[in-house]
């Protein structure tokens, strides 16, 4: 015995698939946008760790400088009085 597949099996059959791809699909993009939201919530705290130890170095920069133009002079005057 042959059954006859109709074109409303056809259509059914492509609509399952079809629901299944889409659920797939929608897991997927979940997990990604999961990913995504997880790697941007790391990249803002190292970004904030950066521009927090950015400031600080500059801030030593200034300091050493300062007191190593200060040490110069002193050792510059020391040379010129003898």
């Amino acid at each position: 015995m042959k059954q006859e597949v109709t074109l409303k099996d056809i259509y059914s059959i492509i609509q399952r698939m079809e629901d299944k791809f889409d659920e797939r699909f929608t897991k997927y993009e979940e997990n990604t946008n999961a990913h995504f939201a997880m790697l941007e919530t790391r990249t803002n705290v190292l970004e904030a760790f950066k521009d927090n130890l950015t400031g600080k170095i500059a801030v030593i920069v200034i300091f050493v400088g300062f007191f190593v133009s200060l040490a110069g002079d002193y050792v510059k005057d020391l040379i010129t009085k003898h």
